[in-house]
């Protein structure tokens, strides 16, 4: 999954990114472009039909199949029970069972026989089992957990355990002292909750979902192919999205952000922040301070940037653009370079100790008063 995310995402980027800053701006490379962000489009849709395959293949292996039970000292009774596709109909003689315990019940909370065995009857072939899972920690942890098709939806909060319920899904946790791994059925496609401690660190990865994250965390490490993202605060953020829109409330420390497609809010509360952002279509709305230390780096193939300045800002700052420009709310007194192809243009604010960077094919660099 991770392969073919991190493929999806770099393809986009550098053939597009490639594009977008050459010196030459024929329209030939254009139409390139255009070709290569169709085709990523369509390996999208191939993936979204492999998704659907798995979900088919899950129904196909099991069919109902007819059992006629006969009981000892009863009539005959025809059941149907769920079975593999090549079982044919069969006969089977079983006892006359005792009556059950009235209190007894089986994992999906029917009653079952008073003399069952209490063993872990709900467990699957994985060793995953159905319902919540909770395992006790002291604090903060790591956390992991990859899925197909499900939305994820992790809330961190002050409590001493880890929790994640995943549905009808099996569940099996992992804890390797602070390192909590989670592991569900493959073709699960429901809807995932996670219970985590306040400042815990997830990792989390998903095909075709949506990801949503309460609380305040650690380090956010996060990629999704086709769904939108959202994140109250965190310290650090790593984020990859094929398809799907961001909206980050607050982030104290250094985020990185790849996207090939939909639009990203970001707000920033360290007064030195660090960005890495590179896009392909969408654009970027930013909100910050930037001063001493900070440093913005901005990639946008197609996509107006916006950045929302504390006044208390103090920066330089550089577009390279091809056909975008500067909408200039702040003063910087921006001085223009070049010509043909990519047009270079500079400006300074305050005591000017950060440095924002930004380059785009045709988005418009806005900077703006918080």
């Amino acid at each position: 999954m991770k392969t073919m995310m991190a493929t999806a995402i770099l393809l986009a980027l550098s053939l597009a990114g490639g594009a977008a800053f050459a010196n030459d701006k024929d329209e030939a490379r254009k139409q390139a472009a255009k070709a290569r962000e169709e085709e990523r489009k369509a390996r999208l849709e191939e993936e979204k039909a492999r998704i659907e395959e798995i979900k088919a293949a899950k129904e196909k292996i099991k069919q109902k199949t007819n059992v006629k039970v006969k009981r000892a000292g009863g009539d005959d009774r025809d059941i149907d029970v769920d079975v593999d596709v090549d079982t044919p109909d069969v006969d089977v003689d079983v006892p006359e069972p005792p009556s059950p315990h009235p209190m007894d019940v089986d994992c999906d909370g029917d009653q079952k026989h008073a003399d069952s065995s209490d063993d872990d009857d709900c467990d699957d072939d994985s060793g995953a089992t159905k319902g919540p899972k909770t395992v006790p920690v002291k604090g903060a942890v790591h956390f992991r957990l990859e899925a197909i098709g499900s939305d994820m939806r992790v809330v961190a909060s002050q409590r001493k355990d880890v929790t994640v319920n995943a549905g009808g899904c099996g569940v099996e946790l992992n804890d390797s002292g602070g390192d909590i791994e989670a592991e569900v059925d493959g073709d699960c496609s429901d809807p995932i909750e996670v219970q985590l401690p306040t400042g815990s660190s997830p990792e989390l990865e998903t095909v075709d979902g949506g990801l949503t994250l309460k609380g305040e965390f650690g380090r956010v490490r996060a990629a999704t192919v086709n769904g939108d993202v959202q994140l109250d605060k965190a310290a650090d953020l790593e984020l990859e999205v094929v398809s799907g829109s961001v909206n980050i409330g607050s982030l104290a420390g250094a985020a990185r952000i790849n996207t090939v497609s939909g639009d990203v809010k970001l707000r920033m509360t360290n007064p030195s922040p660090q960005l890495k952002y590179e896009s392909v279509s969408g654009a970027l709305d930013w909100g910050g301070s930037c001063g001493k230390g900070c440093k913005l780096k901005i990639q946008a193939f197609s996509g107006d940037v916006a950045l929302h300045l504390d006044r208390n800002s103090g920066f330089q700052v550089q577009l390279v653009s091809h056909s975008g420009g500067l909408d200039d709310q702040l003063g910087v007194k921006p001085q223009k370079s070049g010509g043909k192809g990519a047009v270079t243009v500079t400006g300074t604010y305050g005591t000017a100790n950060g440095q924002i960077k930004v380059k785009t094919y045709s988005g418009e660099l806005k900077l703006q008063k918080k």
